[in-house]
């Protein structure tokens, strides 16, 4: 297999002077959507945390039969207080549920935060090399080619 980068010829230059290939940062792309991730970007906290205790009530006080996962502590929890629903009135639970809304929606932002924040710090670590097997490849023209005047090498004349 041949593997060919399209690289311009200053770069080419380098590579054979240094015998090393250039890896390429992410986030430098020009493409603004190439390698760019984040969880939930446009998810309105607010209606996700009403959603969720609305389901919550519904699972507890709902007619459907559900079978909680109870290996999990969230499952034995939900399986204790739908076993107990009629110890619990409903409406002190929906009480205590809009009192868990804003705790809910500061956690949920947090964990957003802090988990967008991982994927960043990856993204800035993460370094890549383009290659293909095909010379025509029409995505790494467009996307690696300084206004077509790049060159591209196959990996065989880079390692000799």
């Amino acid at each position: 297999m041949t593997e060919i980068t399209f690289i311009t010829a200053d770069t080419a230059k380098l590579i054979i002077d240094n015998l090393k290939l250039r890896w390429s940062l992410p986030a430098e792309y020009n493409d603004p959507f190439d390698h760019k991730f984040s969880f939930f970007p446009q998810i309105n906290l607010d209606e996700f945390n009403n959603r969720l205790l609305k389901r919550m009530e519904e699972n507890i006080y709902g007619y459907r039969h559900i079978d909680f996962d109870t290996t999990r502590k969230s499952g034995q929890l939900f399986e204790m207080l739908k076993v107990n629903r009629e110890k619990i009135p409903k409406e002190k639970f929906v009480g205590l549920l809009k009192g868990l809304h804003s705790s809910l929606a500061e956690s949920t932002k947090d964990a957003l935060e802090i988990a967008n924040a991982q994927t960043d710090m990856f993204a800035k670590k993460t370094m890549v090399l383009c290659v293909t097997e095909m010379k025509e490849n029409l995505l790494i023209w467009s996307h690696y080619s300084a206004a077509h005047t790049e060159w591209y090498s196959n990996s065989n004349v880079l390692m000799k």
